[in-house]
């Protein structure tokens, strides 16, 4: 009856009337809530809802969904994260566009306190607390003193939590952990970090146990602290030979009494696990594991045990430690009720009556539901982007190939409605490119593109990550190379297979999503009728010379390590040096302030392509970072692109395959 209750809840929510062709604004506007915390009885809510100038905070009855209060905290002030303390105090962090550094926001460093009647509001912990204001990120040594975030609550404890400073300073800081007062701001300072950047780990009762951070050399480090405050090297990554991070305190001792911690490791296999690890005799004893993809996320009952855990195998597959466990019963419940999404539960209340589920899939950009745990039925529903349904987005087709040289490599399509291929198809490349991965879900940027009638193929390229050390790695010197054939075999198998139209094809992407477009627009033009760029590197030469990474800890030796140092090299796998055999059209986007890839890349491309007789379509704005953040440049940008593939992949705008 559960099952059958929700799925029909479900049905009665998700299965909206189609619509036309959903304007652009659809997918570049602000969600409509940006998160959902349930407080620790269940009897209130806390929502945060963005605009371009500010955040809201909104505290709702859960059983009216009428509002208790409402807050904001200054212009172009965001909220990074919200956390209920006790039914009546909330924590916040508050985030601000630092135009430059990120193509979204970043944590002031701040920490404020707010009672859910919107009373109480007090800054707390920050770098300019002494200023009056929140939300203004300062530079000067004063403070960059006490930037912080909280690191846990405390058991029994609802006056305080635990928090920890860091540092902006590319370097790296020697981070301290406080134990905070939640109302009055008082600190009582712990312990300091012996390695920089360091991130605390506390106990069952709260007392800081473990630090971990990257080291000089590269490696990372766990250190532990004795009663005196002392510490000591328990694992290191490099000498240790495997990857060990410790995330928080296990409730139970091993047999012998000793203490253990959760931890993610690759010790044990070749992709990452989650572990209990043991440091007084360093044993670890597996919870779970898949031995082709790493670690995706976890869910922890009230008592901090782990109940439930997710890979990402092409779809979501989740592993029950304990399948007689309450929650992973009712976890498995609401899977079985909600096909082709997935569930996650965010937030159960102490008593175990109430909890917050969030569904999303590739066709749901995101529900939040409070389910009735006792009763087994859904209570009240809220969702992400109510303006999207089902029939206005596309599935998503995981597909699998091997490359050239024999590596396997995976990805997705996203298909449009209507007769089936060969379609005109856009190859939307990721950025990072190491530590970042395409995955299964929604996806505003492909789903615009599939609403155009376009085949949209992203594929994981050796380098990405999510399918363990090894397949990282393989990229590592691999930029313009191996990685790109990844991306061509791709191409071809999307081609050979009959999905694709050979004669229509464009490759887009941002960051080194935008470097591996223009890189397979000149090693490649026989694939490529056009390429767009946004906010990307373009001559790999100049990332040694300017960018936040180069100036970065270990920036330099990173650079080297995963571009190599042999400069004619670099310049063969430059597109900036290879403008005359582009002979696709090129749409550029950039903006002014991007530390991460300086608007220079974007300079020496465009002077390029004008020499070469190929002059591109050239987006410029001056307030962006690395990526356009406001809606109007989101949508401005968005227009041009499908102008632009209108044009180029000869595409009516109301289907590309037809």
């Amino acid at each position: 009856m559960w099952m059958k209750t929700l799925a029909a809840f479900l049905l009665s929510i998700l299965a909206l009337p189609g619509a036309t062709t959903p304007p652009i604004e659809d997918f570049t506007r602000f969600s409509e809530f940006e998160s959902f915390e349930l407080s620790p009885d269940g009897q209130r809510l806390a929502i945060t809802r963005r605009s371009d100038a500010q955040e809201l905070l909104v505290v709702l009855d859960v059983d009216t969904l009428e509002p208790i209060s409402s807050s904001t905290f200054g212009e172009r002030t965001h909220i990074e994260d919200v956390l209920w303390v006790n039914n009546d105090r909330l924590l916040v962090q508050p985030a601000s566009r630092f135009p430059g550094m990120t193509d979204g926001y970043l944590p002031t460093g701040e920490i404020l306190g707010i009672n859910a009647d919107g009373t109480g509001v007090k800054l707390l912990f920050g770098a300019r607390a002494q200023r009056g204001r929140i939300g203004a990120r300062s530079r000067s040594a004063s403070e960059l003193q006490f930037p912080g975030r909280v690191v846990t609550l405390l058991r029994d404890d609802d006056d305080h939590v635990i928090v920890q400073s860091y540092g902006w300073d590319l370097r790296g800081e020697f981070n301290r952990s406080f134990k905070l007062n939640v109302y009055t701001g008082r600190a009582k300072r712990l312990q300091r970090s012996p390695v920089r950047n360091g991130t605390f780990v506390t106990d069952t009762s709260g007392n800081i146990a473990l630090v971990h951070g990257v080291a000089d050399d590269g490696s990372l480090v766990v250190y532990a602290f004795d009663a005196s405050g002392e510490s000591r090297v328990l694992h290191d990554s490099n000498a240790d030979n495997g990857l060990l991070i410790p995330l928080r305190a296990w409730p139970d001792p091993d047999p012998a009494g000793h203490p253990r911690f959760l931890v993610r490791e690759q010790i044990l296999g070749a992709t990452t696990g989650l572990a209990l690890w043991t440091p007084e005799n360093g044993t670890l004893e597996s919870l779970a594991r898949h031995p082709e993809v790493d670690l995706d996320t976890f869910l922890l009952d009230q008592n901090h045990r782990v109940y439930a855990v997710r890979f990402i195998n092409h779809f979501p597959e989740w592993v029950y430690p304990d399948p007689e466990h309450p929650l992973a019963k009712l976890h498995a419940d609401l899977r079985a009720g909600s096909p082709g999404q997935d569930v996650l539960l965010y937030r159960v209340t102490d008593s175990s009556t109430r909890a917050l589920a969030f569904l999303s899939g590739p066709r749901n950009p995101g529900l939040y539901v409070i389910v009735d745990v006792v009763e087994r039925k859904p209570m009240r529903r809220l969702a992400v982007r109510p303006w999207h349904s089902p029939e206005s987005l596309s599935p998503q087709v995981p597909f699998e190939l091997s490359a050239r040289d024999g590596m396997a490599l995976r990805g997705y399509l996203t298909e449009p409605e209507g007769a089936p291929g060969p379609r005109a198809m856009v190859v939307l490349v990721h950025g990072g490119p190491h530590g970042v991965h395409d995955d299964w879900g929604f996806d505003s940027q492909a789903q615009l593109l599939a609403s155009r009638g376009y085949l949209v193929l992203q594929v994981n390229y050796r380098g990405s990550s999510g399918r363990g050390r090894d397949f990282e790695e393989a990229g590592h010197g691999a930029w313009g190379a191996e990685m790109q054939n990844d991306v061509a075999d791709a191409v071809r198998w999307a081609v050979e297979s009959g999905a694709a139209d050979p004669n229509r094809i464009c490759i887009m992407g941002g960051s080194y999503g935008a470097y591996a477009a223009l890189t397979g627009a000149f090693r490649t033009p026989d694939l490529y009728r056009c390429a767009i760029g946004m906010a990307g590197v373009y001559d790999l030469e100049l990332m040694f010379e300017k960018g936040d990474i180069s100036t970065a800890m270990r920036g330099q030796a990173y650079l080297e390590q995963v571009l190599g140092d042999d400069k004619a090299a670099l310049r063969a796998r430059s597109p900036a040096h290879h403008a005359d055999a582009i002979s696709a059209a090129v749409l550029l986007a950039h903006g002014d302030l991007d530390e991460r890839a300086p608007i220079e890349h974007a300079h020496r491309m465009r002077r390029a392509l004008r020499k070469a007789g190929n002059p591109p379509v050239w987006i410029r704005r001056r307030r962006e970072g690395h990526g356009f953040v406001e809606e109007d440049n989101r949508r401005d940008f968005n227009e041009q692109v499908l102008t632009f593939l209108d044009q180029h992949l000869n595409s009516s705008g109301s289907g590309a395959g037809e």
